[in-house]
């Protein structure tokens, strides 16, 4: 796959306003559109981090349903 706007995973993470670990994550996850350059540096899309930025995200613990 050829990106339109390859950012690097330090920008991705600016974008999305988290760690760069966790843009790792999220590229195992399948959530954002990534290519490696020369087999060894990481490129995201620079739409896939905005449009992820965007999405609403859970967060905190789940919730144990109640026992009844």
């Amino acid at each position: 796959m050829k990106l339109n706007d390859p950012v690097t995973v330090e920008d991705a993470a600016a974008i999305i306003g988290c760690t760069k670990g966790r843009i790792s994550q999220l590229v195992d996850e399948g959530k954002l559109e990534y290519e490696y350059l020369h087999g060894r540096a990481l490129l995201i899309e620079k739409k896939s981090a905005q449009a992820y930025a965007k999405t609403p995200q859970k967060t905190g613990r789940p919730r144990i349903a109640a026992a009844g």
